[in-house]
């Protein structure tokens, strides 16, 4: 049977094996037992910025962690995808340069196994506020999902243009 998230936990196992041999006067059961830990890993995703409060044309920094528990866990995919009115600036990305998605807007990085940490990696990139962005804020949701059986986790950051008062 394979493991689920039902199975997780100290699950006991008892075997027993019976005999008989007319020959010998020893006969009967034997038992024995044992217990397996049914390691359940668990992701959680922590996305925060830098300046809550931006302008136009302002460089601001998130960062991503990544927590494991119970783990390893294998090809973690991160992916962030970008509101409209941000622009990632090329060369900024921690640990290494995500692959970004030819409109611009989706991020990902792939790790090929994360071990149990608080936090196992940390992702920090830079983004530019565009000249043109509403001034409405904007959502940066960013999600980590792995191979084994356990949810994708996701967090958003919000950021919020103010436009500068100009005086005539």
């Amino acid at each position: 049977k394979t493991a689920t998230t039902d199975d997780c936990g100290v699950i006991p196992n008892e075997v027993t094996v019976g005999a008989s041999n007319e020959a010998a006067e020893d006969t009967g059961n034997n038992t024995d037992d044992a217990t397996i830990d049914v390691r359940c890993p668990d992701v959680e995703i922590d996305k925060t910025v830098d300046d809550a409060l931006v302008e136009p044309n302002q460089t601001v920094t998130y960062t991503i962690d990544v927590s494991v528990t119970n783990g390893p866990v294998t090809n973690a995919v991160v992916t962030d995808d970008l509101p409209v009115g941000q622009t990632y600036v090329v060369g900024s990305g921690s640990p290494s340069e995500p692959t970004v998605s030819v409109d611009g807007r989706t991020l990902t990085w792939t790790f090929a196994s994360l071990t149990s940490g608080d936090p196992s990696v940390t992702i920090t990139y830079d983004v530019m506020i565009d000249a043109d962005a509403s001034g409405d804020p904007q959502e940066n949701e960013a999600e980590v999902c792995v191979d084994e059986d356990t949810p994708c986790d996701a967090d958003v950051a919000l950021v919020t243009p103010e436009f500068p008062d100009i005086e005539i």
